[in-house]
């Protein structure tokens, strides 16, 4: 339905907040069989399945909702601040201890028993409220400015359309005082001159069209010059074209290794001679098998066992690496040491679904 009662579910609890990106409603009859759970202004409320813990203060406008999926935390016995306990269950030692309670393996679930003997620490009421109050505030300036950054995005977006010409222009829509003359198409080889690759893709400094090895830039969109070191590349742009290109350009004896694992038997189809992978990190023996069967010619054996690993591959790359891939390591009890900032914990949902697809290849 599109239209009707608003429906609270869990997937509007996020992070301390209410956010209406998906919304839910329903019809008279069954929003009336819930009047005894309706939400009241200042109930607190609680993610009680998949990412569980997550509150979020109930505002006036949404007085006698209808919610599902979350523990309704209502009716102090003395004055309590809702707001306090708000941001007490965003405290990261808090958090670890709701996430020790909850129960299953894929999906998370909270149990309202458990958070009824669930221990917190409170002061009196008036020191909650000004506790409470000062994080609304800090709330509402994290959200004012970040209001500012989308407005100044979107301007610059829109300054990237007037100050260049379109296609086929040659002068753009806006220009700065004293600026009349047309816009001339230049060669970019002709008005700037190539950079010497960094050491991991080339270490001498001679170049020479009569040696055998192509070098390309670290973006590899083009040759910058020719040198007789032993050295292929690492491809892990995702973009098969690319890889296509950088076969035809540099020959059969370029070493090319899938540097994604999404890409390890795509790539050998067009010459890849290996791969630098992270899937092999944890599941070595498939990948060894996956790209043995394809060097030896068995090509079904090679896209079976490729295709058998999508999942898995998607789940390792679901947050930034390496972050799943060490995670992944410590659900196996081998040491891949601790996350250093700027890495951090995995999403808990994210978490989930590794652990789950794992244990289905039987890693765990």
């Amino acid at each position: 339905m599109e239209a009707g009662h608003f429906y609270l579910e869990s997937n509007n609890v996020k992070g301390g907040q209410l956010n209406f990106e998906s919304q839910i409603f329903i019809n008279d009859e069954f929003y009336f069989k819930q009047r005894n759970n309706w939400l009241r202004e200042g109930d607190l409320v609680m993610v009680q399945s998949g990412h569980v813990g997550h509150t979020a203060v109930i505002p006036t406008d949404l007085d006698k909702t209808a919610a599902h999926a979350v523990i309704i935390i209502s009716r102090p016995k003395t004055e309590q601040n809702p707001h306090f306990y708000n941001y007490q269950f965003q405290n990261d030692a808090v958090v670890s201890r709701i996430a020790q309670i909850a129960t299953g393996n894929t999906i998370r679930h909270l149990l309202a028993s458990s958070m009824k003997n669930f221990e917190v620490s409170a002061p009196v009421a008036e020191e909650q409220s000004r506790i409470g109050e000062f994080f609304r505030t800090l709330d509402r300036l994290v959200a004012a400015n970040q209001r500012k950054v989308d407005l100044l995005e979107q301007l610059k977006r829109a300054y990237l359309q007037q100050l260049f010409p379109a296609p086929g222009g040659t002068v753009p829509r806006l220009r700065f005082h004293g600026f009349e003359d047309e816009w001339q198409e230049r060669k970019l080889g002709e008005i700037l001159e190539h950079e010497q690759p960094s050491d991991y893709i080339v270490e001498s400094t001679d170049y020479c069209d009569s040696y055998p090895i192509p070098v390309l830039t670290a973006g590899k969109s083009f040759i910058l010059g020719k040198t007789d070191e032993e050295f292929g590349v690492k491809e892990a742009s995702g973009d098969i074209a690319q890889v296509a290109d950088i076969a035809a350009i540099c020959g059969p004896d370029f070493e090319i290794y899938s540097g994604a694992d999404e890409m390890n038997v795509p790539i050998m189809s067009l010459g890849g001679v290996g791969a630098i992978s992270v899937l092999a990190n944890i599941a070595p023996r498939q990948v060894h098998t996956m790209l043995h069967s394809f060097l030896e010619g068995d090509v079904k054996t090679s896209a079976k066992l490729h295709l058998e690993a999508m999942g898995l591959i998607r789940a390792l790359f679901c947050e930034t690496s390496p972050i799943p891939v060490k995670t992944a390591l410590a659900m196996m009890n081998l040491d891949s040491g601790e996350l250093r900032l700027p890495l951090v914990e995995m999403e808990e949902k994210n978490k989930e679904k590794l652990e789950g697809i794992m244990k289905r290849h039987g890693l765990i």
